[in-house]
């Protein structure tokens, strides 16, 4: 090592305040804790969960997924008694919905601020007290001030992007321990060929986002003709935290449930901890005659589940 390095190292955390700059070793905020999202599948997409004292952008067409995704997380953050703040610009937050999800609404920290500038001064703010997470419903209703004063009939450009740029470069610069959620709509680009689906906003989130999540609503789950939930795909596109680029899916109801078993069947088989041959699975000493004997076992025991489980995230 450099002596002289070192010396200098001293002398400029003496100038700028302690750990300014050190050895990577000594930093010691660099492990990036997570919170779970309450679903196998998307725990295992993300390395684990949510990353902590990041930025998350969740991103899809309407009725996807994203916000229920994001009470989820909220959910799953409330029983490790985190502090969580809902900033619901869409003013579409439903409480009844999301208790059945399993969010304590009387703990829930909401804010129904819908312009953009007082959105990210109130998290500035709220950042100091150092909350579990936040989260931004969603960036397209975030109205740029200059947007709310101007006469509709004036012409405005990129004020959304000029306001997100700005925003988000304060923010990350402060945040050090929350998990930050925004959720985000795609919109046609009609200036471009074939008329691609890109997120509002312009292109600040994407690039200060330590995690992207592409959610989709795939088929609808039917019973009796009723329909009585769907399936929600999902595809992590960025991710600075983890392998990027995996992909699945989770079956959701109407009455706030997933469908855990068929998941954790899903991933053991996709990680080859359950060996198919034919109609035949086997896991370790087990033997199943079709997929639907594997499943049962799964209701019937819960500790199978939780076997299960510990070799998948082994």
């Amino acid at each position: 090592m450099s002596t002289k390095l070192d010396a200098i190292i001293a002398s400029l955390n003496k100038t700028f305040g302690p750990n300014t700059i050190s050895r990577a070793s000594d930093f010691k905020n660099l492990n990036v804790d997570r919170i779970p999202t309450g679903s196998y599948f998307l725990d295992w997409c993300t390395g684990g969960g949510l990353p902590c004292g990041k930025i998350v952008e969740l991103i899809g067409q309407p009725s996807s997924g994203k916000s229920l995704i994001s009470q989820m997380v909220v959910t799953e953050a409330q029983k490790q008694g985190g502090d969580c703040v809902w900033i619901d610009c869409e003013t579409s937050f439903d409480p009844k919905f999301a208790e059945k999800l399993g969010v304590n609404t009387k703990k829930l920290i909401l804010s129904q601020s819908t312009i953009g500038e007082t959105t990210f001064d109130l998290m500035f703010k709220i950042l100091e007290g150092e909350p579990a997470m936040i989260v931004v419903d969603s960036v397209a209703s975030m109205v740029p001030m200059k947007d709310s004063e101007e006469p509709m009939d004036q012409a405005v450009m990129a004020t959304r992007a000029r306001l997100m740029s700005r925003g988000l470069s304060v923010l990350n610069s402060k945040n050090k321990k929350t998990l930050i959620i925004f959720i985000n709509q795609l919109r046609t680009d009609i200036g471009s060929y074939g008329g691609p689906q890109i997120p509002t906003g312009g292109r600040a989130l994407g690039f200060y986002a330590s995690m992207i999540i592409d959610v989709k609503r795939g088929d609808f789950i039917e019973k009796s003709k009723e329909r009585i939930g769907h399936t929600i795909k999902f595809r992590v596109t960025k991710s600075k935290v983890s392998p990027p680029f995996k992909e699945g899916s989770f079956d959701f109801y109407y009455d706030g449930t997933i469908n855990h078993v068929s998941e954790i069947v899903t991933l053991a088989l996709l990680t080859k901890k359950i060996d198919q041959s034919g109609a035949f699975y086997t896991f370790k000493d087990k033997k199943f005659h079709g997929r639907e004997a594997i499943e049962e076992e799964c209701k019937e025991h819960p500790e199978f589940i939780e076997e299960l489980k510990k070799e998948i995230y082994k």
